[in-house]
């Protein structure tokens, strides 16, 4: 059997920490790419979700208030703000199916009142 000198010993042991030391990093670039990519890929679609949530929630406010526009022409300053701040989708879709067909303007701000 051979003889393991220290300084060969001393070596191996400075060779085994530096592998150990390289591994431990490359490991942890290869895991925090990951973890970046995912959550990257994580964000993009929450906030595409969020977007045409919010893009689908303009458009029926846009179109509630066209057809109030169409019907009794000039709306006021506080009923556009009012709709504009609306953010129930189903809320939305009841009113736009109501002012199709409610009387006057006077009715339909009864009903967005009694909605509140």
């Amino acid at each position: 059997m051979r003889y393991v000198t220290s300084i060969e010993k001393r070596g191996h042991q400075e060779g085994l920490h530096k592998g150990r030391q390289e591994g431990l990093q490359k490991g942890l670039q290869k895991g925090l790419q990951k973890g970046l990519r995912k959550g990257l890929q994580k964000g993009l679609r929450k906030g595409l979700q969020q977007g045409l949530q919010l893009g689908h929630l303009q458009q029926s406010q846009q179109r509630l208030l066209e057809v109030l526009q169409v019907r009794f022409q000039r709306l006021p300053k506080t009923l556009i703000t009012t709709i504009q701040a609306l953010d129930d989708l189903e809320r939305l879709s009841q009113l736009f199916r109501r002012a199709l067909v409610v009387e006057s303007l006077g009715e339909f701000k009864q009903l967005l009142a009694d909605l509140n």
